[in-house]
């Protein structure tokens, strides 16, 4: 039997509309010998009680009626998000077309002509029901999906750091703006111990659920291969060479997924920051004299190759420094003209503010904002900011 079979013979349950108590009779009579259950009513009031208190899987609407008309009727099916969904048929005489157009465009299904064809009633139903029963399963489907992605979303977020280390000196900011539901962008903030700082952003190539369990993956190995350093600079920047072998290992046969990562060891009495750039967009060093610094990368992006050194470098912050890390979903973020919002206008941004890692970051992201024109980013934003005092 096909699948078409199998709905056809589904029992709907029908609500007919109509205050002739002869066709509501005759339609109740004709439906019931289909297979379906019906209930009716007379006037478009008890219509709209009916609806609100039942469940109806089609509804056989005659559109002249006095008070509350059928037209009148299907506004209030297609305003309700309970009910919008019902599949309608109206019923009219072939001399009031212009209230049946009215109904098609309101989203009607269809339209029987009285006197009501049973052949015709037979067809029309059957379609009606067949294509609401399939609906039903795709609205259900997406559902699923929703509540899927909106729990990948939760245990994603539950990832990322729940509170940010309190260093005395120093201050720290943290900005997670996913552009769906999951995200390819990570950061992390952990002590090491009590003179060093773990500062990490990544990005991971692609989009969607398999960016966001790499970027599990990642950020996890990162974190994991850090912590066994013993709170050693040295040691924790080997995790970026660790993880890159990792993945080439054990994942790029089956898979080409890359990361850009940057991950920095500071050493918050002296204010040394050591760090390895993995292909990652340059950070962004604001001295205190306005001066500006820009940490390029200095080796490849995670996940490509073990053939080319991660080069460690060290820089030194000093008081009124702030040291900016972000993705590229910042600079990339573009306008209706296709210009992007670019490395230049986030250095400007950055040089016109004196202020905290936090008011710094709302900055930006109102900058962005404004450069987009208001429309969503296209890419997920993520930035950390952090200032020594």
């Amino acid at each position: 039997m096909s699948k078409l079979d199998n709905h056809s013979r589904r029992q709907g349950h029908i609500l007919v509309v109509d205050d002739s108590a002869q066709e509501r009779a005759m339609l109740t009579r004709l439906l019931e010998r289909m297979g379906h259950t019906v209930m009716s009513t007379s006037n478009g009031e008890e219509a709209l009680e009916c609806l609100a208190n039942n469940e109806f899987d089609l509804v056989l609407l005659d559109l002249v009626m006095p008070d509350i008309n059928g037209v009148q009727v299907l506004e209030h099916i297609r305003s309700d998000p309970s009910r919008e969904h019902i599949p309608v048929l109206v019923i009219s005489a072939l001399d009031d077309m212009e209230s049946v157009v009215r109904c098609v465009e309101l989203g009607a299904e269809d339209y029987l002509p009285k006197p009501v064809n049973e052949t015709l009633l037979r067809a029309h139903v059957s379609a009606a029901l067949e294509k609401k029963w399939l609906r039903d399963q795709e609205r259900a489907y997406l559902a699923a999906i929703r509540r899927e992605m909106e729990l990948g979303r939760q245990i994603q977020a539950d990832f990322m750091p729940a509170e940010l280390p309190q260093v005395p000196g120093w201050e720290i900011a943290t900005r997670f703006l996913p552009a769906g539901e999951v995200s390819g962008d990570f950061f992390d903030v952990f002590q090491l111990s009590d003179t060093h700082l773990s500062l990490a952003i990544g990005d991971v190539s692609g989009k969607g659920v398999g960016a966001a369990l790499f970027v599990a993956l990642i950020r996890t190995l990162l974190r994991a291969f850090a912590e066994l350093a013993d709170g050693s600079p040295d040691h924790a920047l080997n995790a970026v060479r660790l993880v890159n072998r990792y993945i080439l290992r054990h994942h790029q046969q089956r898979t080409s997924t890359f990361a850009t990562l940057f991950l920095g060891v500071l050493a918050v009495q002296t204010g040394t920051l050591q760090y390895i750039n993995a292909g990652h967009v340059p950070a962004v060093l604001s001295r205190a004299d306005g001066s500006q610094e820009l940490l390029f990368s200095s080796g490849p992006m995670v996940g490509v190759t073990e053939a080319l050194p991660f080069e460690e470098h060290s820089i030194q912050l000093n008081p009124g420094d702030l040291l900016l890390l972000y993705t590229d979903g910042v600079t990339e973020a573009m306008n209706t003209k296709f210009q992007l919002f670019g490395i230049e206008r986030l250095q400007e941004v950055v040089r016109s503010n004196s202020s905290s890692p936090g008011q710094l970051l709302s900055l930006i992201e109102t900058h962005l904002i404004m450069h987009s024109g208001g429309a969503l980013f296209s890419d997920d934003v993520t930035m950390l900011a952090i200032k020594r005092l």
